[in-house]
């Protein structure tokens, strides 16, 4: 309950920061804006561009920017990302 509890505030921080990705739910007929996948202590980021003429190196810098807010929330409440899972 504790880690649904702290991770439902840092994924809405992500979500303040502009991180996720737009989507549509056909089944609720409404958007959503989905910002990882999180099961206890494995979270996986969503990072999405569809703008013309992204390169993979902007998405790099992206996805860096997005792991680097991701820490820093993580560290505002005493934990860090586990050097094994980093790849």
């Amino acid at each position: 309950m504790a880690w649904s509890a702290i991770t439902a505030v840092l994924v809405d921080c992500m979500k303040g920061e502009g991180h996720g990705c737009e989507a549509w739910a056909p089944i609720r007929q409404r958007a959503m804006t989905p910002v990882c996948f999180g099961l206890v202590d494995d979270t996986d980021l969503i990072l999405n561009n569809d703008a013309t003429g992204v390169t993979s190196a902007d998405l790099i810098v992206e996805a860096q920017l997005e792991l680097s807010t991701w820490e820093g929330v993580i560290s505002a409440t005493s934990g860090a990302l586990a050097a094994e899972k980093r790849y």
